[in-house]
């Protein structure tokens, strides 16, 4: 009995049409400052995305789109004005070790990151008070979140993870509320802070966490993005309303 070698050219079409289709977004942002994460570790015991929200401005945005200079970014920033607060979410993907960032397949490492920095600026004439928050939500659902050091941990259904790795800025004023994170400032005219938080998208050792994810530097992570993002992907999907 003969046989044909190789495969019907159907299936290797299909194959490859799969094989160079553009990964899904690891981030989805929404215009109020919200994001979706349909990858995070959660999904081990949930297949639904998580939702971050950070209570920033429900106004329009002042501006919003993917940085482009000086080369096409993994980046997402958005502007809102409150208050002559001027607040400013941009999204970075990356990820927390070494190297570049993105295999040329699209398929996020297992080291992948969203880095989130929410920087506040007061361009007014007044001493003024400026505020953000970190909830998380499964399913309609509000998690409690715990804050031990620099790490954010929150549990669903007997199930402890790791959250978030955040930067605080000293003098930041945190509290808790409804298992929320909250966290404030009291600033004067001309004066900026920012607080950095770093979402993994795999599950990260909490040893890992302090050593590694927490010296990330934004600023250096988004030079390495310029340095080595070798084609325009889609990383970071943009939206407008909540889902």
């Amino acid at each position: 009995m003969g046989y044909r070698r190789g495969m019907p050219g159907a299936l290797l079409g299909l194959i490859l049409a799969l094989a160079t289709a553009p990964a899904a977004p690891l981030a989805n942002s929404l215009e109020d400052g919200s994001l979706t994460l349909p990858n995070h570790p959660f999904s081990r015991w949930e297949p639904a995305a998580l939702r971050f929200d950070f209570h920033l401005p429900q106004t329009a945005p002042k501006n919003r789109g993917r940085v482009q200079e000086p080369r096409p970014l993994p980046t997402v920033e958005t502007v809102w004005e409150q208050d002559s607060i001027r607040y400013t979410q941009t999204l970075l993907a990356t990820r927390w070790q070494p190297g570049p960032l993105w295999a040329p397949t699209n398929v996020p490492p297992r080291d992948a990151l969203l880095f989130v920095r929410l920087a506040g600026e007061n361009f007014g004439s007044d001493y003024t008070n400026a505020s953000v928050s970190l909830r998380c939500h499964l399913r309609g659902q509000s998690l409690p979140l715990a804050l031990h050091s620099n790490l954010v941990f929150t549990a669903w259904q007997g199930h402890t993870q790791l959250v978030a790795v955040l930067d605080i800025t000293s003098g930041t004023i945190i509290t808790t509320n409804a298992g929320s994170l909250q966290f404030s400032g009291h600033m004067p005219p001309g004066t900026t802070g920012a607080l950095g938080i770093k979402l993994p998208l795999f599950p990260v050792a909490e040893t890992q966490a302090f050593t590694q994810l927490g010296f990330l530097d934004f600023e250096e992570e988004r030079e390495r993005a310029g340095r080595h993002q070798a084609e325009p992907t889609v990383l970071i999907g943009m939206g407008k309303k909540k889902p």
